[in-house]
């Protein structure tokens, strides 16, 4: 947990709304493409700067939209005051086909393997729908007991981080009590919270806490990731966040601005490589697949550290080289 009176007055000067001239000047963020980054720069490069960015579908990405669609509409329903649990059953089983999201009848055939596998938890998505119908029922009766209601869903928000970036993003949800305190809730369907690391720091978190200060005046009182397909929660940030985002959230933009000057992007070859849209170790990836040659060879069933191939920036500052003498060539053809 966190003070949220003194975390609010250290960030109050970090962040601004954003104006006209903003937009015409200033790069846009948001937390997943700053993550991106961080996680791999090579990554970033061919995603966002080179815009490559793939259309391929995943089972946790598409089971993830219905089931935060679930959450939203249900305490959309409580607002009005009647809550119908047979609509929200129908809904994530059948989807939403006005806003194209499939439900768990179509996603149970188009990823038939997958449903019925057992992840390296020990769950399978049986158990997990489970847990997802008991801790939303669970969830939605706690708002006639436990004194927070629901206030906004999927809100959208942006401001200006220390007058140098547009940051944007769309929370799950926002809390309110009659005090008029705010809770944040991000839904998350991973099969398992984050290491204890992620959590006094949370990037995300507290990317949500400036764009509530910014909107509303004010910090929530608190931030919990809500892991709904294991009817779990978590608690996000602790005392002193707001000075570590800052130096974290100036250091990122930092180094996006110098590897957007030098043109490398270095890769960051990881086990995460098995599960990227650029790597031959993803077996789902088609559309960019190959694109990165410096993935990690690790996958889940051969638990390597080797890499593909070791990166090299001189490879690709001879490249930009010659590049540039073909460039020139060309150009003195055009004028002669």
């Amino acid at each position: 947990m966190y003070n949220n009176i003194i975390e609010a007055e250290y960030l109050k000067d970090y962040v601004r709304p954003v104006t006209e001239e903003d937009r015409n000047k200033l790069p846009t963020y948001s937390h997943s493409k700053l993550e991106v980054y961080e996680n791999c720069p090579y990554r970033y490069g061919l995603q966002y700067e080179q815009g490559k960015r793939s259309d391929e579908t995943t089972l946790a990405l598409e089971l993830g939209t219905v089931c935060h669609r679930v959450y939203e509409i249900a305490s959309q329903m409580w607002k009005e005051g009647m809550v119908n649990y047979n609509d929200l059953k129908f809904l994530l089983e059948y989807g939403d086909t006005d806003e194209k999201i499939s439900g768990i009848k179509d996603l149970s055939k188009k990823y038939f393997e997958e449903w019925y596998e057992t992840d390296s938890e020990g769950h399978t998505y049986s158990w997990k729908m489970g847990q997802f119908d008991k801790g939303l029922r669970e969830y939605v009766d706690s708002f006639n007991y436990n004194g927070w209601f629901p206030f906004k869903e999927e809100y959208d928000f942006e401001f200006v981080f220390n007058n140098r970036a547009i940051i944007h993003g769309f929370i799950d949800a926002i809390l309110i009590n009659t005090e008029g305190d705010m809770k944040c809730l991000d839904y998350k369907t991973s099969k398992k919270p984050f290491p204890d690391n992620k959590i006094p720091t949370s990037q995300q978190f507290s990317i949500y806490c400036m764009g509530m200060l910014n909107d509303f005046g004010k910090l929530p009182v608190q931030c919990d990731y809500k892991f709904i397909l294991l009817n779990q929660e978590q608690n996000a940030l602790t005392n002193g966040f707001a000075k570590r985002i800052v130096k974290k959230l100036n250091t990122v933009l930092d180094n996006i601005d110098k590897d957007g000057k030098s043109g490398i992007w270095i890769p960051n070859s990881t086990p995460l490589c098995y599960w990227c849209s650029y790597s031959s170790t993803n077996p789902k990836a088609i559309q960019y697949k190959n694109e990165c040659e410096y993935y990690s060879l690790w996958t889940p069933t051969e638990k390597k550290w080797d890499v593909n191939k070791r990166f090299n920036a001189l490879d690709l500052t001879k490249d930009k080289h010659v590049d540039k003498i073909n460039n020139d060539n060309n150009k003195r053809k055009l004028i002669f």
